[in-house]
């Protein structure tokens, strides 16, 4: 079953702490400027650009207000003159903490972003942003990323070339992970060479069974789409129950970024660092080539397997735990193990959702050393075994 990684806990949290910022955040003014669509404009995916825009625009306003700030939301016409975007950007620009001008952007004015101060970019419009060198939501997906990576790990970034995947991309390889970069209209069915798959292109339902897969950790959805009920992302619901863990629409990126901006505007008024929000990294899988596992496997199969009777008397061939069950199957010569949902673990399956712990290997040495006393008759007792520190999710 795929575990869906929602925001808001994590924005709540960043909230309450932050909550003590209040008194120097009260009325400073926060400016966040959106445009309307050209009248011209039919096609239904980029109408729902502005429509993403204006639902955006909302909840950045009622999260910076909960902070105390005044927040103003200039609307621009699409035919807004180079002049006036000028004008409006060095006003907001002398008068506010933070200032951030959602995309959809008319391609005439990107080039008047630069009149906007390093400091108050904290959407990090600006690519040559010493102090946000990437949008909060390219931030915002790094952030996701790292807490599920693994060394060795590739992640695949569809959309690499638009505003926020260029972010994610940028921050990927600046920690060392190796990406594959796609675009529409490219093969997008590399996903499927990933272990962690990003997707920021903003077309509804782009990928699906074809590109997701049940051996992906993460797969992080930025798209955010509005229509009829409720929004849609870049990855089909019908493929929301394949991966390990996945980013829904919405509830997923949306509140996430939220927190990162929250931490920016705080950071810039208040001068000072503040700690970032992490996500808490899911419980290390059993990997077969980890030598503590592979210890605890062989200790746990050679009592199982050729002991078969002496490990039954003793309960070896069934250990009850809280949250799985680890079985010694008889007529099969397997392992396996298994929660409320079913088979999470055999010895040919290494898609594991729960560790075994220290106690259990103890448990098992403690089972071994009554089987096989030969192999513990020369153990200094005054040798301790490291606790490997993992725990039951």
């Amino acid at each position: 079953m795929t575990s869906k990684v929602n925001g808001s806990s994590i924005l709540k949290q960043v909230k309450s702490r932050l909550a003590e910022f209040q008194n120097i955040c009260n009325q400073e003014q926060v400016t966040i400027i959106r445009f309307l669509p050209p009248e011209t404009e039919q096609d239904p995916i980029e109408l729902a650009k502005y429509e993403a825009a204006r639902f955006s625009t909302e909840h950045k306003a009622k999260t910076f207000s909960a902070l105390g700030c005044q927040v103003k939301q200039p609307i621009l016409d699409s035919l807004t003159t180079p002049d006036v975007f000028r004008n409006l950007l060095i006003e907001a620009n002398a008068n506010s903490v933070g200032l951030i001008v959602q995309n959809p952007i008319p391609d005439d004015l990107k080039k008047l972003l630069p009149q906007i101060s390093f400091e108050k970019d904290i959407d990090g419009m600006r690519s040559d942003n010493p102090y946000f060198p990437t949008s909060a939501t390219s931030e915002t997906i790094y952030r996701l990323v790292e807490s599920f990576a693994q060394e060795g790990d590739t992640v695949a970034v569809v959309g690499a070339g638009g505003y926020v995947g260029e972010g994610v991309v940028k921050l990927l390889k600046e920690a060392g992970i190796d990406t594959i970069e796609i675009e529409i209209g490219d093969d997008e069915t590399q996903t499927r060479k990933a272990n962690i798959v990003v997707s920021a292109t903003g077309t509804p339902e782009l990928l699906d069974e074809q590109h997701i897969i049940p051996e992906h950790r993460l797969v992080v959805d930025a798209g955010f789409i509005p229509g009829e009920g409720k929004p849609r992302g870049d990855v089909s619901r019908s493929a929301y129950d394949i991966p390990q863990h996945l980013t829904p629409v919405p509830g997923g990126v949306g509140p996430f970024q939220m927190a990162t901006l929250l931490e920016r505007l705080v950071s810039q008024v208040s001068g000072r660092e503040i700690e970032p929000w992490v996500y808490p990294a899911p419980e290390p899988a059993l990997d077969k080539d980890n030598e503590l596992d592979q210890s605890t496997i062989e200790t746990f199969s050679d009592v199982a397997n050729f002991y078969r009777e002496e490990a039954k008397d003793k309960g070896v061939n069934r250990l009850v735990n809280d949250d799985y069950v680890l079985e010694f199957s008889d007529d099969k010569l397997t392992i396996s193990a298994t929660d409320e949902r079913g088979v999470i673990f055999t010895e040919t399956n290494d898609r594991v959702q729960y560790a075994v712990t220290s106690e259990d290997i103890r448990m098992f040495e403690s089972y071994e050393q009554e089987l096989f006393p030969e192999r513990y008759s020369e153990i200094d007792p005054e040798i301790e075994v490291e606790d490997d520190g993992w725990e039951i999710d």
